[in-house]
């Protein structure tokens, strides 16, 4: 057997091309070994001014016995990480 095309393969291909370039890569924030609890507070407080972020702790990352760092990491709108950095910074998560 082989691989047949189908008429909607190119279609669909198009559509995949254009969501994507609609969202773009977040903008990923290493914020080192932070408890996901000490960060949240900071980032509650962008969520409420409507910045878009995703919090990712060691759980998240697939590292959660003791063995591994808790590391934390926060995933941001491009055109947001610039403010959600300074946060971060002023928070005392991130050096300046």
């Amino acid at each position: 057997m082989g691989l047949f095309k189908h008429e909607d393969d190119e279609a669909k291909a198009k559509a995949a091309a254009a969501e994507l370039a609609e969202h773009p890569e977040p903008v990923t924030i290493d914020l080192g070994q932070q408890q996901a609890i000490d960060v949240q507070l900071v980032v509650s407080e962008l969520i409420e001014e409507g910045l878009t972020l995703y919090l990712l702790d060691a759980g998240d990352l697939g590292d959660t016995t003791p063995l591994y760092p808790a590391q934390c990491k926060v995933l941001v709108k491009a055109e947001e990480a610039d403010r959600a950095r300074a946060a971060f910074v002023e928070a005392g998560f991130l050096e300046g």
